[in-house]
């Protein structure tokens, strides 16, 4: 598997379970290939 696939398989993985976020750093960016990934993962 590439990274990619790895990096989104891991995506869909973390959306199986709960998170809790605790601190986030609102100077970390995300592509936007990622963000709509994203919003696809979550039927959006």
């Amino acid at each position: 598997m590439n990274k990619t696939t790895t990096t989104k398989q891991e995506i869909i993985n973390a959306f199986q379970f709960r998170y809790e976020t605790k601190k986030f750093d609102p100077t970390k960016n995300i592509s936007n290939e990622d963000f709509q990934f994203i919003l696809e993962a979550i039927g959006v």
